[in-house]
């Protein structure tokens, strides 16, 4: 048989199941890239948008944070605010993960935002994250001592639902940040004296805010699941264009294993003869 295979019409045979081979495995290389990337999509941060812009207070969350534009450009949305800060003790929010992976707690406290037509409105601002109890203890009691009554500034951030109220930990932090849950406990602020937003803001740029001199770091967030990474029709066809390569080999061992099964018969007809 190895004699039939290295004759010239097997070789032939060879390399063009090889190279019929080597294009199957290259499709199915290609559709496998489809399969795990085609749904990945880049999320960029694109130039911030007025939070009053995108969302109303009193109103129902709708903010899409994620977009994706004709040209199918995925973008992140980032939220601007004039923000005045209360002069009030902050609220601690247990288990708030940074990006990196570290579990501490956020800082957040009540404040007034500026609507486009001069009025304001209630909205609670997520100022930074604490590594450790002590430190969020220590900024929280330092918060209200800055003084930020009169003066408003610019933040930008991300705006985010709120979260469903849990019960307060025994430690005196949140297990949440939910608005409707906190509002209450504002010093001195009744809910129906101004309207409010049902989601909160996540700083990560602020102007002149003192973030730094208190020890808390800069908040940082992923971004929403963008859906199922794997094209599971693009899946199949990849496996399927690797079994058309197997198939090209095996067809040319096949057809030569048949061609020596009748040489050896025709031999052995001839010596019959």
């Amino acid at each position: 048989m190895l004699r039939l295979a290295l004759t010239a019409k097997w070789i032939s045979g060879l390399l063009l199941s090889l190279l019929l081979a080597s294009a199957f495995a290259f499709l199915g290389q290609w559709q496998l890239g489809r399969a795990v990337g085609s749904e990945t999509k880049k999320v960029t941060s694109s130039d911030f948008v007025l939070l009053t812009s995108v969302a109303k207070p009193n109103q129902p969350f709708a903010f899409a944070e994620v977009s994706e534009s004709a040209n199918k450009k995925v973008t992140l949305h980032r939220v601007r605010a004039e923000i005045n800060l209360y002069d009030a003790k902050p609220f601690i929010i247990a288990d708030r993960i940074q990006l990196d992976g570290r579990v501490g707690f956020w800082l957040v406290q009540p404040a007034h935002v500026k609507l486009t037509d001069g009025a304001l409105a209630q909205v609670f601002v997520a100022r930074g994250w604490a590594k450790d109890l002590a430190t969020a203890k220590k900024a929280a009691a330092q918060l209200p001592v800055l003084g930020f009554t009169d003066w408003f500034g610019n933040f930008v951030g991300r705006y985010q639902p709120g979260e469903s109220p849990l019960r307060t930990n025994t430690d005196g932090t949140f297990a949440s940040l939910s608005p409707a849950q906190l509002i209450n406990l504002v010093p001195d602020s009744k809910p129906e004296s101004l309207p409010s937003y049902g989601g909160f803001f996540v700083v990560d740029e602020a102007d002149g805010s003192g973030d730094a001199q208190l020890g808390l770091e800069t908040i940082t967030m992923g971004v929403p699941d963008l859906g199922n990474p794997i094209n599971w029709l693009s899946a199949f066809y990849a496996v399927e264009w690797t079994v058309f390569a197997g198939f090209a080999v095996f067809m040319w061992w096949r057809l030569l294993a048949d061609a020596f099964v009748l040489t050896i018969s025709g031999n052995e007809t001839e010596r019959q003869r």
